[in-house]
Protein backbone atom coordinates (compact mmCIF):
# COMPACT_ATOMS: atom_id res chain seq x y z
CA UNK A 1 0.00 0.00 0.00
CA UNK A 2 2.87 2.46 0.81
CA UNK A 3 4.43 1.50 -2.55
CA UNK A 4 0.80 2.78 -4.02
CA UNK A 5 1.26 5.95 -2.74
CA UNK A 6 4.87 6.56 -3.53
CA UNK A 7 4.94 5.82 -6.99
CA UNK A 8 3.17 8.91 -8.08
CA UNK A 9 3.76 10.34 -11.62
CA UNK A 10 6.31 12.34 -11.64
CA UNK A 11 5.02 16.32 -11.04
CA UNK A 12 1.95 15.07 -9.67
CA UNK A 13 1.76 15.92 -6.31
CA UNK A 14 1.21 12.99 -3.77
CA UNK A 15 -2.12 13.32 -2.10
CA UNK A 16 -1.77 14.44 1.75
CA UNK A 17 -4.02 13.26 4.68
CA UNK A 18 -4.33 15.62 7.38
CA UNK A 19 -6.04 15.34 10.74
CA UNK A 20 -6.64 19.03 10.77
CA UNK A 21 -7.75 20.12 7.67
CA UNK A 22 -11.11 18.85 7.09
CA UNK A 23 -11.43 16.55 4.40
CA UNK A 24 -15.18 15.59 3.83
CA UNK A 25 -15.37 14.42 0.60
CA UNK A 26 -15.24 10.74 1.37
CA UNK A 27 -18.54 11.78 3.68
CA UNK A 28 -20.35 13.17 0.62
CA UNK A 29 -23.89 10.95 -0.09
CA UNK A 30 -22.90 9.74 -3.74
CA UNK A 31 -26.89 9.55 -4.79
CA UNK A 32 -29.67 9.73 -3.26
CA UNK A 33 -29.85 6.43 -0.89
CA UNK A 34 -26.76 6.76 0.15
CA UNK A 35 -26.77 5.78 4.32
CA UNK A 36 -23.64 5.38 5.81
CA UNK A 37 -22.92 8.82 4.39
CA UNK A 38 -25.81 10.31 5.28
CA UNK A 39 -25.05 9.42 8.93
CA UNK A 40 -21.82 10.61 9.07
CA UNK A 41 -23.00 14.26 7.39
CA UNK A 42 -25.82 14.50 10.01
CA UNK A 43 -23.87 13.65 12.79
CA UNK A 44 -21.13 16.28 11.36
CA UNK A 45 -24.03 18.78 10.91
CA UNK A 46 -25.64 18.62 14.34
CA UNK A 47 -22.08 19.33 16.16
CA UNK A 48 -21.63 22.40 14.18
CA UNK A 49 -25.04 23.65 15.31
CA UNK A 50 -23.91 22.56 18.82
CA UNK A 51 -21.14 25.45 18.52
CA UNK A 52 -23.15 28.20 16.81
CA UNK A 53 -24.32 30.95 19.11
CA UNK A 54 -26.90 31.81 16.15
CA UNK A 55 -30.14 32.46 17.06
CA UNK A 56 -31.94 29.55 15.37
CA UNK A 57 -29.17 27.23 16.64
CA UNK A 58 -31.30 25.23 18.86
CA UNK A 59 -34.04 24.91 16.37
CA UNK A 60 -31.21 23.56 13.80
CA UNK A 61 -29.93 21.30 16.64
CA UNK A 62 -33.17 19.32 17.37
CA UNK A 63 -33.88 19.06 13.29
CA UNK A 64 -30.20 17.81 13.03
CA UNK A 65 -30.82 15.78 15.85
CA UNK A 66 -33.90 14.05 14.61
CA UNK A 67 -31.89 13.57 11.23
CA UNK A 68 -29.01 11.81 13.33
CA UNK A 69 -31.92 9.65 14.80
CA UNK A 70 -33.01 8.41 11.35
CA UNK A 71 -30.05 8.08 10.03
CA UNK A 72 -28.80 5.83 12.63
CA UNK A 73 -31.87 3.94 12.81
CA UNK A 74 -31.39 2.94 8.89
CA UNK A 75 -28.00 2.16 9.46
CA UNK A 76 -28.26 0.42 12.10
CA UNK A 77 -25.24 1.90 13.70
CA UNK A 78 -24.50 3.17 16.95
CA UNK A 79 -22.36 6.43 17.20
CA UNK A 80 -23.98 9.36 19.53
CA UNK A 81 -24.14 12.18 18.33
CA UNK A 82 -22.01 13.52 21.53
CA UNK A 83 -18.85 11.17 20.03
CA UNK A 84 -16.16 13.69 19.04
CA UNK A 85 -14.62 12.04 15.66
CA UNK A 86 -10.66 13.48 14.95
CA UNK A 87 -10.27 13.55 11.44
CA UNK A 88 -9.36 11.15 8.84
CA UNK A 89 -11.11 8.17 10.94
CA UNK A 90 -11.98 5.06 9.40
CA UNK A 91 -15.12 3.08 11.54
CA UNK A 92 -15.70 -0.39 10.36
CA UNK A 93 -19.28 -1.67 9.66
CA UNK A 94 -21.45 -2.33 13.01
CA UNK A 95 -19.04 -0.78 15.22
CA UNK A 96 -21.07 0.91 18.58
CA UNK A 97 -19.93 3.42 20.31
CA UNK A 98 -21.15 3.50 23.50
CA UNK A 99 -21.36 7.01 25.26
CA UNK A 100 -19.53 10.26 25.03
CA UNK A 101 -16.56 8.96 23.71
CA UNK A 102 -13.58 11.17 21.96
CA UNK A 103 -11.45 9.11 19.14
CA UNK A 104 -8.70 10.80 17.93
CA UNK A 105 -7.02 11.69 14.29
CA UNK A 106 -6.72 8.99 12.44
CA UNK A 107 -8.04 6.03 14.44
CA UNK A 108 -8.97 2.54 13.00
CA UNK A 109 -11.87 1.36 14.45
CA UNK A 110 -12.75 -2.38 13.06
CA UNK A 111 -15.95 -4.13 12.02
CA UNK A 112 -17.77 -5.27 15.56
CA UNK A 113 -15.78 -3.36 17.88
CA UNK A 114 -17.45 -2.04 20.80
CA UNK A 115 -16.13 1.49 21.91
CA UNK A 116 -16.25 2.33 25.60
CA UNK A 117 -13.80 4.84 26.24
CA UNK A 118 -11.74 7.44 24.30
CA UNK A 119 -9.38 6.08 21.89
CA UNK A 120 -5.68 8.11 21.39
CA UNK A 121 -4.81 9.54 17.96
CA UNK A 122 -3.47 6.84 15.78
CA UNK A 123 -5.14 3.92 17.33
CA UNK A 124 -6.77 0.76 15.81
CA UNK A 125 -9.27 -0.66 17.95
CA UNK A 126 -10.73 -4.41 16.88
CA UNK A 127 -13.31 -6.03 18.33
CA UNK A 128 -14.74 -7.46 20.41
CA UNK A 129 -14.03 -5.43 23.46
CA UNK A 130 -12.50 -2.61 21.12
CA UNK A 131 -8.81 -3.50 22.73
CA UNK A 132 -6.10 -1.72 21.15
CA UNK A 133 -3.57 -3.53 19.11
CA UNK A 134 -0.29 -3.76 20.16
CA UNK A 135 2.87 -2.73 17.60
CA UNK A 136 3.62 -5.51 15.47
CA UNK A 137 8.11 -5.91 14.90
CA UNK A 138 8.61 -2.25 15.23
CA UNK A 139 5.13 -1.44 12.84
CA UNK A 140 2.02 -1.09 13.32
CA UNK A 141 -0.60 -3.58 12.94
CA UNK A 142 -2.44 -2.45 10.30
CA UNK A 143 1.01 -2.91 8.22
CA UNK A 144 1.89 -5.93 9.41
CA UNK A 145 -1.78 -7.08 8.27
CA UNK A 146 -1.15 -5.94 5.15
CA UNK A 147 2.08 -7.51 4.62
CA UNK A 148 1.22 -10.76 5.22
CA UNK A 149 3.00 -11.40 7.99
CA UNK A 150 2.06 -13.55 10.91
CA UNK A 151 0.03 -11.82 13.60
CA UNK A 152 0.52 -12.86 17.73
CA UNK A 153 -0.12 -11.20 20.57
Amino acid sequence: MTEAVESFPEGVPKPEVSATIPDWSGDTPQGWWDPSRKLIRSLRRWQAWTASSRPWAPLMRRWRGLEHRVWSVITGADIPANTRIGGHVDIGAGAKIIGPVTIGDHALIGANAVVVKDAPPHTVLAAPAAQSLPQHRGRSIVNAVLDGSEISR
